[in-house]
């Protein structure tokens, strides 16, 4: 079961972690089972860090617990476009020519987030090469989010970034439809 505090802003997800009233670990496990819930519908993740993301967690946990906060976004789920550079983890920009590109260092961007706590669950979806206003072309396949009801809903989510829209802007409104 989700708990009602992932459905929070990151501050109040963070205080909370912080408090120690709600665990990283906790946090990830109910994001990712949204992801699992929504994705086929959305197709807003190119790739999940199901395992990777959890382990991430644990550890936030025990750092929290120990006392070595390093800040709001410590413990906090984060998707990453599929655009930047993760260390080992596969970055395609949603081009077929990358599908089995796993670079071997971050991002400055990532590199960041990792150093603040922050909790790498996956990689978003996006328009390929980030090359148009769409997000309909992409080496992962074409989402149901077309539908009628997804498209009044989030009906300007159509970006390079659309998965990293459709991942806050749509999950939050289809757990109450």
């Amino acid at each position: 079961m989700i708990s009602p505090s992932a459905y929070g802003s990151i501050h109040e997800i963070g205080d909370q972690i912080r408090a120690r009233t709600e665990s990283p670990v906790t946090v990830v496990a109910a994001c990712l089972q949204r992801i699992e819930q929504l994705n086929p519908a959305l197709n807003a993740f190119a790739t999940v860090l199901a395992d990777e993301s959890l382990d991430e967690a644990r550890h936030a946990e025990a750092e929290i617990n120990a006392g070595r906060w390093l800040g709001v976004l410590h413990g906090i789920p984060i998707g990453i476009k599929d655009f930047y550079d993760t260390a080992g983890v596969r970055t395609t920009a949603a081009a077929r020519q990358f599908l089995n590109r796993i670079p071997s260092s971050d991002a400055e961007l990532v590199a960041r987030l990792k150093r603040a706590g922050a909790i790498i669950i996956g990689k978003t979806n996006m328009h390929e090469l980030g090359m148009g206003t769409t997000s309909l072309v992409s080496a992962f396949r074409r989402s149901a989010f077309r539908q009628v009801w997804m498209r009044e809903a989030c009906h300007s989510l159509y970006r390079s970034s659309a998965g990293r829209g459709r991942t806050a802007r749509c999950s939050s409104w289809l757990t109450h439809s």
